[in-house]
């Protein structure tokens, strides 16, 4: 994780949960079996990523960290083979009115629940994504910023769609995400 310290200028970068998706048809979503996710959403809401920093250190740590600027990042790769199947979008930030477009909303996992963002349907957002994403490509996706002064993207709505496109017989989609708390000391 050094080269996300080297990239941002944070001075501490702490993973703390990854997610394999596989694409399988049919199957019913278990937690060893992770689908791509369908919608547009963040994956954790302001709250959520304030509690995972209580959650991973000591309470004064945590209030000490929580005093500068917060990230919550989530870098995402295809994994074996090409992105074809159900790639990733995701909404140009500037497009997002974070007030009006994104809701809280419960996200119910097997072993706690937690709290993710929606999105509501804004004909002024641009999507973008890059077409069949290799292995050796990444995405860091930004799920929570803790300067809220208008001057940065706060978090990116994304989802996995179905693309026209996409040629009969494509391999199915596997990804892997990991989830990563990235801390800038206080100015």
């Amino acid at each position: 994780m050094e080269f996300i310290k080297e990239l941002t200028g944070a001075t501490k970068v702490f993973p703390f949960e990854h997610t394999v998706r596989r694409r399988r048809p049919g199957v019913v979503e278990t937690p060893e079996k992770r689908q791509p996710v369908t919608y547009i959403h963040v994956d954790r809401s302001a709250a959520s990523c304030i509690a995972r920093v209580h959650k991973h250190f000591p309470s004064n740590e945590a209030s000490e960290l929580l005093r500068g600027r917060v990230q919550v990042i989530n870098l995402w790769r295809p994994i074996l083979r090409p992105a074809l199947d159900w790639p990733l979008a995701y909404c140009d930030c500037r497009t997002v009115d974070i007030d009006k477009d994104l809701i809280p909303s419960a996200l119910v996992h097997y072993d706690h629940d937690g709290q993710n963002v929606v999105s509501r349907y804004n004909p002024e957002h641009r999507w973008v994504y890059r077409s069949a994403m290799d292995p050796e490509d990444l995405v860091l996706i930004k799920i929570f910023d803790s300067v809220s002064d208008g001057s940065v993207a706060r978090m990116t709505p994304h989802t996995a769609f179905k693309h026209p496109k996409t040629p009969e017989g494509t391999p199915l989609r596997e990804s892997i995400e990991v989830e990563v708390l990235v801390f800038y000391k206080e100015d």
